[in-house]
């Protein structure tokens, strides 16, 4: 999995530099450009976060930085949260 560095001054983290890395996407979501990503631990792909769950995708660890459609893209580029958020 490769990171890419990403100029300061942006939307997700104010003036902090943040990483993208390019991750597969769970088929059959429809997911807006920023919302908060979880991944599952058994097979590495990420969906929409789920607070509530126990397979992975309670702890949300990266952000869409654009809309992702069913069948449109499975492997993106998405903002890797560098403290991941867990409720």
């Amino acid at each position: 999995m490769s990171t890419v560095q990403q100029p300061v001054d942006n939307w997700v983290t104010g003036s902090d530099s943040y990483q993208t890395t390019l991750a597969t996407i769970a088929s059959g979501q429809n997911l807006p450009d920023k919302t908060p990503l979880g991944q599952i631990t058994a097979s590495g792909k990420l969906v929409k976060w789920a607070p509530a769950a126990s397979d992975g995708s309670q702890v949300a660890t990266h952000i869409s930085q654009y809309l992702i459609r069913p069948l449109q893209l499975y492997i993106c580029q998405l903002t890797t949260l560098l403290f991941p958020l867990a409720f």
